[in-house]
């Protein structure tokens, strides 16, 4: 195997070419390789969609819970009473 070294860019090409162990190319192994590890980093979390599921759940009920607590309260329930009373005696 006979390498030209004129410039970096060229001999790189070269060696890239020249080097077919299995019939692909070093940069054709390293998409592989960084494909693998990136599919190898999330089949392991598999069973955290449903756990973040779950806790949305929790967090959207105990929300709920809050603003009912805060909306039946009298001062608010007063201030929400008064505001619908003018606006529809408005309309009269």
């Amino acid at each position: 195997m006979t390498m030209n070294t004129k410039n970096t860019a060229t001999q790189t090409t070269e060696i890239a070419i020249a080097d077919t162990s299995g019939g692909l190319t070093v940069f054709q192994r390293a998409e592989l390789w960084i494909r693998g590890a990136a599919r190898a980093q999330y089949e392991d979390e598999s069973g955290m969609s449903t756990i973040e599921y779950a806790l949305g759940c929790v967090a959207a009920a105990a929300l709920g819970a809050l603003l009912y607590t805060v909306v039946t309260s009298d001062a608010v329930e007063s201030a929400l009473s008064g505001i619908f009373e003018r606006a529809l005696s408005e309309g009269k």
